[in-house]
């Protein structure tokens, strides 16, 4: 692991105790990313993910945006995604890369 991937335990670790009502309350971001359930194959152009590595503020990036998240800053790396797929409804989590800040279109399942 490089030092400029954040990874989710690492993340954890990083926030102050005040943000972990936050992470733990429910609160996330949305990304606007393709999508390709890992289960079924079903694919998707434009598809609303779930990320608690942001801000937590109900926010929506999309492919393209500047990441400039509030607890940290990240100029290269990944970042953790949910969703459920809706052809099989079964659990897809992945990783989306940040690239110069921004939200790039490579997702890792």
């Amino acid at each position: 692991m490089t030092a400029n991937i954040i990874f989710k335990h690492h993340f954890y670790e990083r926030i102050n105790i005040s943000c972990l009502c936050t992470v733990y309350m429910g609160f996330f971001d949305y990304i606007i990313a393709p999508s390709r359930c890992s289960h079924c194959g079903y694919d998707e152009r434009e598809h609303s993910w779930q990320t608690k590595a942001l801000n937590n503020a109900m926010f929506t990036f999309k492919i393209g945006d500047r990441i400039e998240p509030e607890r940290f800053r990240m100029v290269d790396g990944e970042i953790e995604i949910h969703t459920v797929c809706k052809n099989c409804s079964k659990p897809v989590s992945c990783w989306i890369r940040i690239r110069n800040q921004k939200l790039t279109d490579e997702i890792v399942c």
